[in-house]
């Protein structure tokens, strides 16, 4: 069985939050007032968000990693994949 799962993340932050996706590892900055929105398709493990400081950083960073199906992130309604 297919389950189906969607979200929105919302950079309300003065300053531009990096968004990791994974495993390709793109990375991308993400300005004020911006929205991700993660689209997931999974039979038994959805996806998961990781939220850390990566490199230098002193702001938090968040990186989305698919579970076992299909997991679809656009940036403003469109795939950065593309």
């Amino acid at each position: 069985m297919t389950n189906h799962n969607s979200f929105f993340i919302e950079n309300k932050s003065t300053t531009p939050l990096l968004i990791y996706i994974e495993p390709e590892g793109v990375e991308i900055s993400v300005n004020n007032g911006t929205t991700i929105e993660v689209i997931d398709e999974y039979s038994s493990k959805p996806v998961t968000l990781r939220v850390a400081r990566h490199r230098d950083s002193k702001e938090p960073t968040i990186s989305i990693w698919p579970g076992d199906g299909k997991t679809v992130v656009k940036i403003d309604g469109k795939d950065p994949l593309d």
